[in-house]
Formats: C-alpha cells, sequence, structure tokens
C-alpha cells in the first residue's frame, strides 16, 4: 500500500524481495521520521558473505553469486515517541553485480501515517441537532497529501535519472523534459487548491490554517526549482510541503471538531466543490466526438480517391469501426460492429498474393480506354474523362473477364469531387483547432492533426488545377492518416487509464498479426520473383495476446473475384495504417515503371510504412499513461515504464520504421525475418499489456457492485418510509452515495438530478431534523416522483457499466477463465442479472 496508518507504539513489520540476474552485493531498507536525518533498518552485504564462503570452500570452487533475496525487521515506532503530527517515510534499495561496476536500485518513497494511540467513538443519534456529522472533515486535504506523495516520488525518479544522464556526460532526453513540464503544471495545481482550503479555513478562523500557507510557499519553491532544473533541491521541497500538509491535517481535524455544525456543514460544501477540480478534465466526450469526425473525413477521402483512380484502397484502415477497443460501455452493445481493429479481422487470405502475378496486376490496372464496357476511367459502361463519369469501387476486371455487370447510375462530376473535397478540407481545418485545445494530447497527435489537414488541403489544390492523379494519392493517403490519428486521439484522450491500455493492448494485437502477415506477404514476393524464401504456412502461428485461434489464411476458400474477394483483399492489408495510401501502393502508379517485381516490392513497402505508424502510435498511448499525475493509476504508471525501458519499445518502433527503406534495398529475406521477430516482441506486450489490464479492471468492478449494491439497498427503502427519521436517514445515505458515484466519476448526470431533486425537496447537508411534507398513503410517505426516476436511473446505469465490463471483456477473452479472486463476483453478478434486480 502506499500508506499504512498506524498507531504510535506499533511495530511494523518490514519486508523486502530482490532478484537480479548479475546476483545482489546489498539490499536494505531506510526510513525517515518527518523530514530528519536518514536512518538504515536493514542492510545486508552479499559480497562479504561471498568472501567468507569462499575462504570456507574446502574445493576451492568459487560459490555462485546470490541472485535474490527476502529480508525483513520490525521497525518500533514507540522508539521514536511520535506524535500524530508526524510521518515516516521509507524505501528500499539493491545493488547489483554488474561487470561494469556496481548499480543501484531504489523503490519509490512509502509512508506510514501515525494516529492517536485512542480513539473515542461515539453512536450518531439523527435526531439530536448537536450531533456532528459523520466521515473525515477533511477528505480534500487527504486528497491532497496523496497527490503531493505521487508528485514527490515522481520527482525524485526524474532527479535519479538526471543524476545517471550527467555522469554519462549527456543532457536528459526530450522525454523527460516533457515529465518536468508535467510536474511543474501538476505542481503548481496542488499549490493553488492548498492555498484556496487555506483560505477558507483561515475565513472561518479555524486554527492551523498557517501550515497550509507554509506547504504553499514550499510547493511554490519546488516548482522554481524544477524550472531551474535543481531536481535535488525540489525534492527536499516538496519533502517540506508534505509535512505542513501532514501536521496540518491533524491540528486541523481538532480544531474543526470544536466549530458549530454550520461552520462545519460550509467546510463540507467548499471541499466537494474544491474536490470537483482535482478530477480528470472531461476530455473524453470531445475526443469521441473528434475520432467520429475524423473516420468520417477518412470514409469521404477514401470516396474521392476510389472516384479518381477506380481502385479500392489497398485496406479498411484501423478505427474504422468506432473505438478502437477501449472497453468503454456502449449504449448498443448487443453486437460489436466488425471493423479492422478487430483481431479476428486482421488474417484474411489473399487470393490475388497467390496468383500468377501478371493476372494479379492486370486485374488491379484499369483497362484501356475504348475497352467493351469499361471506360477511361476503370468504370463500367462508361467512357470518357477520368474522374466524369462511373460508379466508384466497381472493379475494370469484371469487364475484361467478359462479366458484364448491370449498367449503374455515373459517379460524382469533377465538379462535384471538387466541391467534396474543398468541404473535407474545410473540416479538417477546424477540427486541427478543435484538437489544438484539447487537453492530454501529445505533440505527435497534434502533428500528424497538422500534416492530415496539409494532405487533405493538397488533394483539394490538386483537383482545381485537373491533376487528378496526384489528387487521389493525396485522397488516399490523408485517409489512412486520418483513421490512424482517430485512434491515437482516443487512447490519449480516454477517461480511465483502463480504457487507454485496452486501446494499447489492441493496437499491440493487431501489430503482431500485421508483421506476421506482412512477412508471409515478403516470402510470397520472394518465391513469385524466384528468389527463395521461407514459406508463408509460419503465418499459421496463433495470434498474440488473448485469442489463441488459428489463422484464416488457412480456412478462406480463393474466391473467383466477387465481393468475398474484395472484403479479403481489405481485410488482408488491414495491418494498421497510418500514412495511408501512397504512390506505388498499386501497381500502374507508382513510379515503378512497370515493372510487376518493382510495384510488389513498392505496395509492400507501404504497408511497412502503415505499419510503422501503427507502431507510434501504441508508444504515444503508452508514453501517455506514463506521464499520468493520477496517484490511482500509481502502479499502471510504473508497470507502463517498465514495459517502455526493458521492452525498448521505442527500439521496436525504429525497427519497424527500418524495414520499408529495407525493402526497397532488395534486402527481402533480412526483412522477413525482422517482421517476424517484431510479431514475437509485439505479441509479449500485448500478454503483458493483457495482464496489466486485467489488474486494473477487476477492482474496479468490485467498486462498481459495491456502489450498486448500496444504490439498490436505497431503491428498496425508498419504497418503504414510515417515519419521518427513516426520510431523514434517506436522505443521508443518498448524500453518502453522491459522494461516492463522483469519486468514481461514474452516473454523472443521473446523480445530479438526482442532488438537484434533494435539494429541490429542502435537503442540505446541515439539515438535522424538520418535518417533511410528503404524502403519507397506507402508511408509507411518498417520495417525489424525480427521486424515483434517478435513483432507478443511476441503479440502471451501473448495472450497464458492470455487465460491460465483465461480459465485454470476457467476450474479448473467450478461451481464458476467470481469475480465481474474482469467480465468485462473476457468479453473484450473473445471478443478479438472471434475478433482474
Amino acid at each position: 500500500n502506499e500508506a499504512l496508518e498506524v498507531h504510535t507504539l506499533a511495530e511494523v513489520l518490514m519486508r523486502l524481495r530482490a532478484r537480479d540476474d548479475f546476483g545482489l552485493t546489498k539490499a536494505g531498507i531506510v526510513f525517515q521520521v518527518n523530514n530528519e536525518e536518514e536512518h538504515t533498518l536493514l542492510k545486508q552485504d552479499f559480497e562479504e558473505a561471498l568472501a567468507e564462503a569462499e575462504k570456507e570452500a574446502a574445493n576451492g570452487k568459487l560459490p555462485p553469486p546470490r541472485t535474490q533475496a527476502v529480508l525483513e525487521k520490525l521497525l518500533p515506532l514507540e522508539h521514536f515517541e511520535l506524535t500524530a503530527r508526524d510521518s515516516v517515510t521509507y524505501y528500499a534499495f539493491a545493488e547489483d553485480n554488474f561487470p561494469g561496476g556496481a548499480r543501484r536500485a531504489e523503490s519509490d518513497l512509502r509512508f506510514i501515517d501515525i494516529r492517536p494511540f485512542r480513539r473515542q467513538y461515539k453512536l450518531a443519534d439523527p435526531a439530536d441537532p448537536g450531533m456532528p456529522m459523520g466521515g473525515k472533515p477533511l477528505p480534500e486535504l487527504d486528497e491532497l497529501i496523496a497527490r503531493e506523495r505521487h508528485l514527490l516520488n515522481r520527482t525524485m525518479q526524474l532527479a535519479r535519472r538526471a543524476k545517471a544522464a550527467e555522469a554519462a556526460g549527456s543532457a536528459l532526453p526530450p522525454d523527460d523534459l516533457g515529465v518536468v513540464d508535467s510536474l511543474i503544471e501538476f505542481q503548481q495545481k496542488v499549490a493553488t487548491l492548498t492555498h484556496d482550503l487555506a483560505e477558507a479555513l483561515q475565513e472561518r478562523n479555524i486554527a492551523g490554517n498557517d501550515l497550509l500557507f507554509q506547504a504553499e510557499d514550499s510547493m511554490l519553491a519546488a516548482v522554481d526549482s524544477l524550472t531551474a532544473g535543481k531536481y535535488d533541491t525540489a525534492v527536499l521541497q516538496e519533502k517540506d510541503a508534505l509535512h505542513y500538509l501532514i501536521e496540518g491535517r491533524n491540528t486541523l481535524t481538532i480544531a474543526i471538531a470544536r466549530k458549530s455544525q454550520r461552520t462545519q456543514a460550509e467546510i463540507r460544501a467548499f471541499q466537494r466543490m474544491q474536490m470537483q477540480k482535482l478530477r480528470k478534465p472531461k476530455n473524453e466526450d470531445d475526443a469521441e466526438e473528434v475520432a467520429s469526425r475524423l473516420r468520417e473525413l477518412a470514409d469521404q477521402e477514401e470516396f474521392v480517391y476510389e472516384s479518381l483512380t477506380g481502385l479500392k484502397l489497398d485496406e479498411e484502415m484501423p478505427g474504422s469501426g468506432g473505438g478502437g477497443g477501449s472497453g468503454k460501455p456502449k449504449k448498443n452493445s448487443e453486437k460489436p460492429p466488425e471493423s479492422a481493429d478487430d483481431p479476428k479481422q486482421v488474417a484474411k487470405a489473399d487470393p490475388k498474393e497467390d496468383a500468377n502475378p501478371s493476372e494479379t496486376d492486370d486485374a488491379e490496372k484499369p483497362a484501356a480506354s475504348g475497352q467493351k464496357g469499361t471506360g477511361s476511367n476503370g468504370k463500367n459502361g462508361k467512357t470518357g474523362e477520368t474522374g466524369e463519369t462511373g460508379e466508384p469501387g466497381d472493379k475494370p476486371a469484371d469487364a475484361a473477364e467478359g462479366n458484364q455487370p448491370e449498367e449503374k447510375p455515373a459517379g460524382p462530376s469533377r465538379a462535384e469531387l471538387v466541391e467534396k473535397q474543398a468541404d473535407i478540407a474545410a473540416e479538417a481545418a477546424e477540427l486541427q483547432k478543435l484538437v489544438d485545445k484539447m487537453k492530454g494530447l501529445s505533440d505527435l497527435a497534434k502533428t500528424r492533426m497538422t500534416e492530415s489537414a496539409k494532405t487533405a488541403e493538397q488533394a483539394a489544390s490538386s483537383l482545381e488545377r485537373g491533376d487528378s492523379k496526384d489528387a487521389g494519392d493525396a485522397a488516399g493517403k490523408a485517409s489512412g492518416m486520418f483513421r490512424e490519428l482517430a485512434r491515437n486521439v482516443e487512447g490519449l484522450a480516454a477517461q480511465e487509464t483502463s480504457q487507454k491500455i485496452a486501446i494499447a493492448r489492441n493496437v499491440s494485437e493487431e501489430l503482431t498479426q500485421a508483421e506476421r502477415d506482412f512477412a508471409a506477404a515478403v516470402e510470397r514476393m520472394q518465391k513469385q520473383d524466384g528468389q527463395g524464401g521461407e514459406s508463408s504456412d509460419k503465418s499459421d502461428k496463433p495470434r498474440s495476446g488473448r485469442s489463441k485461434e488459428p489463422n484464416d489464411d488457412q480456412q478462406k476458400a480463393q474466391g473467383s473475384g466477387g465481393k468475398g474477394e474484395k472484403d479479403q483483399d481489405k481485410d488482408k492489408e488491414s495491418a494498421t495504417g497510418g500514412s495511408g495510401s501512397k504512390p506505388g501502393d498499386h501497381p500502374g502508379r507508382g513510379g515503378a515503371g512497370g515493372d510487376p517485381s518493382k510495384e510488389r516490392t513498392e505496395k509492400l513497402a507501404s504497408r511497412a510504412e502503415r505499419i510503422s505508424e501503427a507502431g507510434k502510435t501504441l508508444e504515444d498511448i503508452l508514453k501517455g499513461i506514463a506521464r499520468s499525475n493520477e496517484p490511482a493509476d500509481r502502479e499502471a504508471v510504473a508497470q507502463v515504464q517498465e514495459l517502455l525501458v526493458l521492452g525498448k519499445l521505442g527500439e521496436a518502433v525504429k525497427r519497424l520504421e527500418a524495414q520499408a527503406p529495407a525493402l526497397r534495398e532488395g534486402k527481402a529475406r533480412e526483412t522477413s525475418a525482422e517482421a517476424r521477430e517484431m510479431a514475437d516482441r509485439f505479441e509479449a506486450t500485448t500478454q503483458k499489456l493483457e495482464g496489466l489490464h486485467r489488474s486494473i479492471v477487476a477492482p474496479r468492478i468490485a467498486d462498481l457492485m459495491r456502489a450498486e449494491r448500496e444504490a439498490v439497498e436505497l431503491q428498496e427503502k425508498l419504497e418503504r418510509l414510515e417515519t419521518q427519521s427513516q426520510i431523514g436517514n434517506w436522505h443521508r445515505e443518498a448524500d453518502e452515495l453522491i459522494d461516492q458515484l463522483e469519486k468514481l466519476g461514474l452516473a454523472e448526470e443521473s446523480r445530479e438530478e438526482l442532488a438537484d431533486a434533494m435539494k429541490e425537496a429542502g435537503w442540505t447537508a446541515d439539515r438535522l431534523g424538520g418535518a417533511w411534507d410528503w404524502a403519507l398513503l397506507a402508511g408509507r410517505y411518498g417520495a417525489p416522483r424525480a427521486y424515483h426516476r434517478t435513483v432507478r436511473s443511476v441503479v440502471s446505469g451501473l448495472h450497464d457499466i458492470i455487465q460491460e465490463l465483465i461480459l465485454g471483456d470476457l467476450r474479448g477473452s473467450a478461451d481464458e477463465t476467470t481469475p480465481p479472486q474474482y469467480e465468485r463476483l462473476v457468479e453473484r453478478y450473473y445471478q443478479v442479472l438472471s434475478t433482474d434486480k
């Protein structure tokens, strides 16, 4: 746990687990009371033990190094004569036996809060006007302390990395400079909230507010130190701020308890408003709207591309199905839409790549002008200038093979396409302004938005000049860029960390299969070009992460060019996108000089570039998670940071970017081997993200079910209120439920309606008595209709969210069992669903 609360005479057992492949040389635990001198509670030197063992060895052989150890010792707090105004911090350390010199690792700080040895409790009587309300008097201060502790750990990590960089003679990497900006912004926000709380307490003459002002001064000094790059100084100043906050909490708690009930109610109301400022910014609704509009632009650009070229885009770009696998509750989740994001839609067979090269190329090229049944723009039944007539999406090969399709209406005229592309460019420019203002988006996402808007504008300018070829290439490229950007925005701006991890997991899973399919395609190209190469049967390896179904390549029959074959072509090329279609993606359109071998190489190189863009998206989403300053995300942040460093994700993305140039240089065999290796790496990443996602979602379900149970009980009590006292108790319980839902970020609209209805009926937080003017029928009081409607809405909303989290996650992981510690929880919820309660 991040914080442990004990009394002043407690003996705290501290345990350390350390492991290192090279072997351990030292390990121990260090603690500190307030901000005084550090003390070593436990330290073991394994080098000394190793030397002693070597001396005692009769055979003269060197004993193996100690690679793991478990150490523990009691910390007797009574020895330090602590009070409730004190605090204790501690951390563990270990040093390894690395050949280049010992390296030291330290854990994050952990905290011990001291409470009085004896506490007195009194049973609350709602009818007693002098009885104080229950709950902690300063929940906002508790939250500020938790956030300052999280901030302190982040700053200490930064200070360690800065020391390491200085020792290596290098500067902080760009990612860490972004961390500095984030820490400065976060510390300024905590300082502002601390100042506001101190002023509110000062206005009510509550002793101890001066400690909060001192905490604010230390926080602002830490901001100055961070700005100047003095990270060690910032750590000390944040420790001082934390000490003042903890000391002030005890003093203020005692002072507030001596104030009148009205003053206490005013403080609670003030803190409730302040807690709203601590919540994450509501960026999710904007993100959904932006992502939806981006996908609409991608569809429109695809239509323009197909109208101009007479060709289908190579792939259905990822994210076109909607949410990108965020796991977010949907209003209608009976059957999720199939999209390129669904890993089951990635590994479809591609008959054309297995077909004879010359036949494949001919089938994809527009037929010559004047051919029977086909116009110069590749459309059936018409002749004329490119883009002026014909139906987008019809295959000219149908006419060439003698299969005369039915006459279809003419496609858009050039004037219509010019107008449509101009509208797309204008819409993209408006979206760019919105994206620039959105919080939480990375530089990569904003750069992609800028480049996408420029590409759309380029297509519009080319159409106005009459350059259909350049306009088609730009439109195809913009389509892919818009789709990849949509998923990038969703992953960064998702409200829940679990949603971000789910999106990252799905991207990693797609990358795994995309790289395997890409490797198989490169090997097929080698065989077609007579270069040899391995068999494409390797692509049958099970997909990564949760799914263990076989590859669909062996299950799909090769069609004869009808609708099924088109769908297979699109799904096969759904290897995640980013840069969109480029010149050379399609035979006959790219600078390959009509050489089928070069055309195939260029097409695969473009495919590799799209895969690398998806890799950048994955890295960007994970870096966004790692930058989180929310205390609740501490474990997720630590695991994601470990994944980024130990998994060398940045290096993996660079290797993805190198595949396209290598393929163009003729290194097909090396590129294929590299793609298979990268597929294995992303498979391991998917499995780690899946485990992290489950570790976050399962406790979340437990919290949701607890809130749901309380909401159901509240709904049932509302139907059987028999006394005025029960009405007052019901309102207090409803108030507590509203607070709980607010902390969980749930049922926002319903809970606000319930709070407004209660306020309109005369309820306030400091109301302790008084009659309720409710009708009494058959011995029971009838609550206002708004009460029944809003409570029912809260219960229904919680049911939907829990069902989506449990059933939705299990639906995506049908081959995996429920974690043992949550089996009873899931079974109980199934029972609740079956009884419709």
